[in-house]
Order: structure tokens, then C-alpha cells, then sequence
């Protein structure tokens, strides 16, 4: 070889010998795995339409093998027609080699149900017995078979029919009346093969519907007639009302007589599952919302119905076959779209969702907003609260009730039942509420206002302030109008911030006050009482509750200034005392006492003077009731 011939070996290129880049293997993995993925699927379906197709040929067969057999019975005797006739409609009456009567039918591992069905057809002035026929003499005998198996989807059942005519010698003396029921699909057409059922007091009568949908029972009424029903009942099939099993009176059936029953309708069912789709919705948002359905056949007064969503996918069966629509909410859309239920098949449709948008005013300062579900009652402390912004709320439509929490107020009661539509709704005003007093005690300080969740009882204005809410400056018997949020108020006098009673200390107080949302509400300042139980006292005593100003001491020649432990006011010494030492037999005494301080004593009435003896002190705030050990001689109980 030349060295020529050699250099220009040397410089051939060498891309005709690199292999694959990364990026080419992946991206043939990946058309590999997809075209794989379709293979699979054609392969499956492939194999699925060849087992029904083996399977309906298997219930082919056994149809046609039951027809043949009933030829042989119809044929082997003069009283072979009625006696076939008599039967009904019977499951499963031939097994195959090896099985028993009754039981399913097993080939190739498969059972399947035969089930036969006999009638007469009397076609006298109609084409069926179904559309008026009447009774004839000699009518011909309509053998229907119907064959099912597992598994079989919205695969139909195989049916078979037969017409055989008896000769004018057969015995059909037996055969007296007959109610003939039509059975009619979605479409408006007979429905082959559905198992039909006659009832009355004593009897019971089955069949099946012919490729006309039209099924003729033998019944045998006594002498006067008797009163029938007809009933339906097919694995996976409904009425035009979702009924599964629907029936229908026939009347009463005369001797010799046939009746013709209005046409039921009675089809497959299907199923329709609903998807809620929507910017940022969760299956809380949607929960016990009312979906409304539209149907476009029904047998009611409506073709709408509502019902809660369980979350953002719902699945509704047992639906008869028409075209249905979905929305939420009770307001129909213009442009509802619709999705169409086959027999035995499903459908899908998508609601749109859309949150609903609004602004609140009015609402009390220094607190946050709430918004709860109508139908809980359980206010700001329910797990369904969810906290508002007021200058841009959102919330799932629907009722709502609103709250405002704050410090200075507890949980304040809004507006309630609010109902709030997808999309833009008007502003929620937030109603003012107001509390005005009379008969005010003048000159025993500033008037207070504490939500009663706050209040301790101890007439101490709160530590900062702003938790309380100053009504009047105690200057004026009157107060107010002043607003305040809704709810329960404990209302007091007592110096302004920063001074105020000790801890322990009493108080004028007007108690808890009720705050109504959106009124006015005038209360008159009344000193509520305290219950107070004194233990420890000596049977032989009365007892004494003087004011803290005053001592159990003589004023006068024979008057004192005191309260009893009951609350009656009594000035004579000789009536001092509850209840009364020579009746009690108790060492516990129990009265009420206004809001003060109050000395208890113990009284020994011994002539006309006596003595008394200091058990202790006792405070009397809002809060009861107030226990005293009576048996010592300095102690104290206060709020």
C-alpha cells in the first residue's frame, strides 16, 4: 500500500464510528415505554372482548339447549303445555352433567344462570297481550330464556325466545286469568328479559318479559276476584325514579280475566361522577354544600334535586339513563352543561367553583372577625371558625353566621345567617348595639364595663385599661346610650385606672348585663345579692351581719344598726338572729348579702342588752357563693 493510500485513510472522519448520547437513549426509553404502554392496552382489550365473546357464545348454547329441552317436554304429552305454563319462571331447572338443579351452570369455570320463563299469548283484538289482546281459547305458549354470569359489566344478557302451539286437545282447563305486564326501556322500546312478579294474599306468580317487553302471568283468583301487584326485579336496573325494585297495583282480577298493566319503565343504571374544580379549593370548602342535580326525565314535580357534597369528587348511582346536569348552590346557570348516562355505562362532569367575595363594616374595634356555618351554634370557639378579612373576605358560599373576638369584649355575636352567593356579594353591615343605665349609685366612682368571660368578681378595673370600657364617670344617675359589642357585660363603679379597690375588695356592681346585637338595651342598675353560708355557728346564738363601718355595739338605749344573715334589715334587739337559736339545729347559717364588706358577729341575747363576739369578715363581690368558718374569730372570705 502506498503511503499516499495511507495518509488518506488517516484522515477519513471519525463521526461514523461514535455511539449514542445520553440524551438519545433517554428519549428512545421513553418512546419505547409509551408505545409499550399503548400495546398493553389494545392487548388487554383485545383480550377482554375475547373472553365476552366466549362467554356469550357459552350462554348462547345454554339458551338454546334449554329452548330445546322445553320442545321435548311441550311435545311428550297432552298435559305437557300447561304444565310448562304453570311452572313460570324457574331458575337453573336442567344442570349440565355432574351439577344439581338450581344451581348455576359451569363451563369452562364460569357459572352461569339460566332462567326460563313460560306464558300464554293472547292476542285477540291486539298484537300482544300488553297492547289489549284478549282471552282466547286456544292461545299459543311463549318460552323465554334469559342467561347471565359474573362479571358481565354492560355486556347484555343472552335471550331466547320460543312460540309453540299446543294442539286443540291439550288440557288448558287450569289456565283462568292472566295479568300481562309491558316492561319498556329508555328509549321507549321493549325490554326482554326482565323477571316479573304477581302478588296477591295467597299467591305468587313469576315471569319473563319477551323481546316485545311484554311478560304475561298466569294467576289463578278465587270465586270474586282478588287484588295483585306487580313487581320488577333485575340486578343493576332502576326505574325512570331510581327505584330498583319498583311495583305497581294491577286491581283486581276476576276469574277468566286478563289485565293489562300501564307500561313500567325499567332500564340498566348508570352512574355520573361529579368533579368540583376551582382556584385554591379544598374538600373543607365544599363540605355539606348543596349540590343540585337536574335530570331530564323524572316522574316528580321537579327535575331538580339537592343534595350535601361529601368533598370535591362525587359519584351518583343508580341513575336512570338520561342527560343530567350538576351545579352548586339553588340558582340554575343559562348555559348548564349537560352529560349523558347510558344504560349500564357512567359519565363524568365538571362544576365550576367560585368563592364568595365580600366586604364587612361596622365591625366592633380592637377584635377579629369570624365567620361560622349557620348551622353550628357553638360561635367563636367552633373548629369551623375561620377568621375574615373584613376590607376583602372570602368564603365558600353558603349561610354563615359572624363574630367578633376580641380582649376587651370575649366573643361578640354579629350579623347571623348570612347568605353569601359565588362571587361578588353586598357589604355586610355589622349592626351597632348599645347600653344605657338607670338608677346609677352617684358618687361611688367611675362606671366599668368587663366582658363577664374577663370579669374576676373583684370590681378591679383591668391592668391596662383598654380591657375594660369606662361607661360613665358616676356623676350622673343615668348612662348612656353607650355601644358596646354584643355579649355579657359585668357592669361596676369604682375609681378610675390606676386607683381602684384592692384585690378583694367591693364593690356598687349591676352584675352581668346582656348585651343585645343590633338594640338597644336599658337596664336598671339593681345590687344583686350574694349567697353566704357561716359554719361553726353555736346553736344557742343568733347571728349578726353589720356593715364594715359599723360594730355590733349599742346605739341608743336599745336600737342597732344591723343586717341579718338572711338579708332582712332589723333594728329591735329582740328580733336579732336567723333563724332563730331555739328552732335551728344547724350549726351552718345561710343567707344572702348585698355587695359589700360586711363583720359577721355572733349574738347571746341575755336580757335586754346581750353581747356578741367578731367571727369575721366577709366580702361580698359578684361572685358566689361565699363560704365563712365561723368557728375562728378574725377570719375572712371575699370574691
Amino acid at each position: 500500500m502506498s503511503d499516499t493510500a495511507t495518509s488518506r485513510r488517516r484522515r477519513l472522519p471519525l463521526g461514523d464510528e461514535r455511539g449514542f448520547t445520553l440524551v438519545e437513549v433517554i428519549v428512545a426509553a421513553v418512546l419505547l415505554a409509551v408505545l409499550s404502554t399503548a400495546a398493553l392496552g389494545i392487548l388487554f382489550a383485545a383480550q377482554r372482548s375475547s373472553v365476552n365473546d366466549r362467554n356469550r357464545v357459552a350462554a348462547t348454547n345454554l339458551a338454546a339447549r334449554e329452548l330445546d329441552i322445553v320442545r321435548q317436554q311441550f311435545n311428550a304429552s297432552v298435559d305437557g303445555p300447561r304444565r310448562l305454563a304453570d311452572e313460570g319462571s324457574v331458575t337453573n331447572p336442567h344442570p349440565l352433567a355432574g351439577g344439581t338443579a338450581g344451581s348455576p351452570l359451569v363451563v369452562d369455570s364460569v357459572g352461569y344462570t339460566v332462567t326460563r320463563s313460560s306464558r300464554w299469548s293472547l292476542t285477540g283484538t291486539g298484537s300482544s297481550a300488553c297492547e289489549g289482546g284478549s282471552l282466547v281459547r286456544y292461545p299459543t305458549l311463549i318460552v323465554t330464556t334469559r342467561v347471565t354470569w359474573p362479571n358481565m359489566g354492560s355486556v347484555r344478557p343472552v335471550t331466547n325466545s320460543t312460540v309453540l302451539a299446543p294442539t286443540k286437545a291439550s288440557s288448558l282447563s287450569t289456565v283462568a286469568s292472566y295479568v300481562a305486564v309491558s316492561v319498556v326501556d329508555a328509549t321507549g322500546a321493549g325490554n326482554a328479559g326482565i323477571p316479573v312478579t304477581v302478588t296477591s294474599g295467597s299467591e305468587t306468580r313469576t315471569g319473563l318479559t319477551d323481546t316485545s317487553g311484554c311478560a304475561t302471568v298466569p294467576v289463578t283468583p278465587p270465586a270474586g276476584g282478588a287484588e295483585y301487584t306487580v313487581s320488577l326485579h333485575a340486578a343493576g336496573h332502576v326505574d325512570v325514579a331510581g327505584v330498583a325494585e319498583p311495583s305497581k297495583s294491577v286491581g283486581t282480577v276476576q276469574q277468566g280475566q286478563l289485565i293489562a298493566v300501564t307500561p313500567m319503565t325499567y332500564d340498566r343504571s348508570g352512574s355520573l361522577t361529579v368533579q368540583v374544580t376551582g382556584a385554591g379549593v379544598t374538600a373543607e370548602d365544599v363540605a355539606g354544600m348543596e349540590l343540585s342535580i337536574y335530570s331530564s326525565q323524572n316522574t316528580g314535580s321537579t327535575s331538580v334535586v339537592q343534595q350535601p357534597l361529601t368533598g370535591l369528587t362525587m359519584q351518583l348511582t343508580d341513575l336512570w339513563p338520561a342527560k343530567y346536569g350538576a351545579y352548586l348552590g339553588s340558582t340554575q346557570p343559562a348555559d348548564l352543561p349537560l352529560a349523558e348516562v347510558p344504560a349500564g355505562g357512567a359519565a363524568t362532569l365538571t362544576v365550576a367553583y367560585a368563592f364568595a367575595q365580600f366586604t364587612v363594616t361596622d365591625a366592633p374595634p380592637g377584635g377579629t372577625v369570624l365567620a361560622v356555618p349557620a348551622d353550628d351554634t357553638s360561635g367563636c370557639s367552633s373548629p369551623r371558625a375561620r377568621t375574615v378579612d373584613p376590607t376583602a373576605g372570602s368564603l365558600p358560599p353558603g349561610n354563615w353566621s359572624f363574630f367578633a373576638q376580641g380582649a376587651a369584649f370575649g366573643c361578640a355575636q354579629g350579623p347571623g345567617d348570612i347568605p353569601l352567593e359565588p362571587g361578588p356579594n353586598p357589604a355586610l353591615a355589622w349592626a351597632a348595639s348599645t347600653l344605657q343605665l338607670t338608677n346609677v349609685p352617684t358618687g361611688a366612682g367611675a362606671i366599668w364595663a368587663v366582658s363577664a368571660t374577663a370579669a374576676t368578681g373583684s370590681c378591679q378595673v383591668p391592668s391596662p385599661a383598654s380591657l375594660a370600657v369606662e361607661l360613665g364617670d358616676g356623676t350622673a344617675a343615668a348612662v348612656g346610650p353607650v355601644p358596646l359589642p354584643a355579649g355579657d357585660w359585668y357592669v361596676f363603679a369604682a375609681p378610675a385606672s390606676g386607683g381602684g379597690p384592692a384585690v378583694g375588695a367591693a364593690c356598687p356592681s349591676a352584675g352581668v348585663v346582656t348585651v343585645r346585637y343590633g338594640y338597644p338595651t336599658v337596664q336598671t342598675w339593681e345590687t344583686p345579692q350574694v349567697e353566704v353560708r357561716v359554719t361553726g355557728v353555736a346553736l344557742a346564738r343568733y347571728l349578726v351581719a353589720a356593715p364594715s363601718t359599723i360594730s355590733c355595739q349599742r346605739l341608743g338605749s336599745t336600737y342597732y344598726y344591723s343586717y341579718r344573715v338572711d338579708g332582712a334589715t332589723q333594728n329591735r334587739t329582740d328580733s336579732w338572729g336567723s333563724p332563730s337559736p331555739t328552732t335551728r339545729s344547724s350549726t351552718t347559717v345561710t343567707g344572702n348579702l348585698p355587695q359589700g364588706t360586711w363583720k359577721i358577729y355572733e349574738w347571746s341575747k341575755s336580757g335586754w342588752m346581750g353581747s356578741c363576739s367578731f367571727r369575721g369578715t366577709v366580702v361580698v363581690g359578684v361572685n358566689g357563693p361565699l363560704t365563712l368558718n365561723g368557728a375562728g374569730s378574725n377570719n375572712s372570705v371575699g370574691p
